[in-house]
């Protein structure tokens, strides 16, 4: 039940930025045109990747006070305290960082205006005062997770991805186009963001315990986190260098196109990512066996229900981007959407097998498969960017998601019959789809197409789902309604 409900507050969160991505984007199209537009989807991703950047404590804090269920109100807040306390600091190091990549980066090889060049530079004081506010609020919504309060939590990120694309967006309309006040207003929905995390952790865990930084709490915290820390900086790495690397070998322009499509397709991540949040405190709480079996059920669930949206989306891409940005839309972006996908898919069937070992303890083993990954892929992306433009850049970037998922199933031990039976009508439904959708120009075939395909995806899901999955849905506030079809 706590589960269900936990994941519908985490899918909340996220899936309000994402309805506000569909409202906003083409306002900031018409508004600030497609180079400023790139510019400031550069300077978000240089906040979210460092945002990301907390050391590792977010997931570590979530990870000890789920495990601390039995421990006084005085431990589990000393384990807060100290790590606030040595978040506090760490981000003050990391946002040097910002401050410093933000001047090489817009300095050197982004292609862009020189005036907006000069807008970007001056606001790499502001992304870096982004970091701490950002590192907080992720120590801050760990330890709420840890306690599986996630209606704070969500709330908290539900402010800060909105107000994110609100904010700059009514600062254009209303203020100035100019990229270091845009940035600055993109700042403030961070800061308005801390207010229910800190408030939350504050009466839940701190208040009424006295401030307590236990050097021996941090070093187990960050042993722990040191790992995490390591693939917190190379996995978003890895998401986002394809848009660095099309600002350097490109323009600005290439990169808004390039952008579009892939944060419409990115954010469908909001439903696996979701229940992944409310599931980790259990994979990490759990005995070994428990925790194996909810990785391998959950994985399959995830593979076969997120594929009915993705074969959707897949149809109705190219009728959606037409509708949606109309003369705006660069065409180029369809093309892009179409490849990406399947790798959409793949990343979000890695998700819990990825948090399964990390929940069990095994940071070290996440870190180093990101670390491995990292220098044949940037050599992957800039080859297949430099043979086939934007889209050699996202089929980099599929193929990567494929042999990540590859690695972590082997891992997991998520490679028997079951398994590949479960997942493989779901993969080959959706490369069906992406077949249609790249070859027919037709809008009503590709979407009639589509719609069969995703049917069929449906009834799949239906008959195949496991069984613990069936019985906890059936079980839970919404099995009334969806019982003449489960049973």
């Amino acid at each position: 039940m706590r589960l269900i409900r936990n994941s519908i507050y985490s899918f909340s969160a996220q899936l309000m930025p994402l309805l506000v991505a569909l409202v906003t984007i083409p306002l900031y199209l018409s508004e600030i045109g497609l180079e400023r537009y790139g510019g400031l989807s550069i300077a978000w991703l240089l906040m979210g990747y460092f945002g990301t950047a907390d050391f590792g404590l977010g997931r570590a804090i979530t990870r000890r006070i789920a495990s601390m269920p039995e421990s006084s109100a005085a431990q589990r807040a000393g384990a807060v305290w100290s790590a606030l306390t040595g978040m506090l600091g760490l981000s003050l190091i990391t946002g040097g960082l910002v401050w410093l990549s933000a001047h090489l980066y817009f300095g050197g090889p982004f292609r862009i205006g020189e005036d907006l060049r000069a807008e970007l530079l001056g606001a790499s004081w502001i992304l870096a005062l982004a970091i701490p506010l950002m590192a907080i609020n992720g120590v801050a919504a760990g330890a709420l997770m840890g306690m599986e309060r996630f209606r704070l939590s969500s709330a908290s990120q539900m402010i800060s991805g909105s107000g994110m694309q609100i904010f700059p967006l009514m600062t254009a309309m209303l203020v100035s186009h100019d990229l270091r006040l845009l940035i600055a207003s993109a700042l403030a929905a961070h800061a308005l963001s801390l207010l229910p995390s800190v408030w939350g952790c504050w009466r839940l865990l701190l208040r009424h315990q006295p401030f307590s930084f236990s050097a021996a709490e941090f070093g187990q915290l960050t042993r722990f986190g040191a790992w995490v820390m390591v693939s917190a900086l190379v996995a978003p790495l890895m998401i986002y260098a394809d848009r660095l690397v099309i600002g350097a070998a490109m323009n600005a322009t290439a990169v808004a196109a390039y952008a579009i499509a892939f944060q419409l397709t990115f954010r469908m991540l909001i439903f696996p990512r979701s229940l992944v949040n409310a599931l980790f405190p259990r994979l990490a709480s759990t005995t070994h066996d428990e925790s194996q079996r909810l990785n391998r059920d959950f994985s399959i669930f995830v593979g076969q229900a997120f594929a009915i949206p993705v074969i959707a989306l897949i149809a109705a891409f190219a009728p959606f981007l037409s509708l949606w940005l109309g003369e705006q839309l660069d065409p180029r972006s369809i093309a892009i959407g179409l490849i990406l996908l399947p790798g959409i898919w793949l990343t979000a069937i890695t998700i819990i097998p990825h948090s399964h070992v990390q929940a069990r303890g095994d940071s070290r083993y996440t870190a180093l498969v990101h670390l491995l990954q990292l220098p044949p892929y940037l050599g992957l992306l800039w080859w297949l960017g430099s043979q086939y433009g934007l889209s050699g850049v996202a089929a980099a970037f599929s193929l990567r998601c494929l042999a990540e998922q590859i690695v972590f199933y082997k891992k997991t031990q998520l490679t028997d019959r079951t398994v590949f039976l479960g997942l493989s009508v779901p993969a080959l439904l959706i490369l069906l789809a992406v077949l249609v959708g790249s070859q027919v120009q037709q809008w009503e075939t590709v979407l009639g197409a589509g719609g069969l395909l995703a049917l069929i995806a449906a009834a799949f899901a239906i008959v195949a789902m496991p069984k613990s999955i069936r019985t906890a849905l059936l079980a839970s506030p919404l099995g009334r309604y969806l019982q003449p079809i489960l049973r």
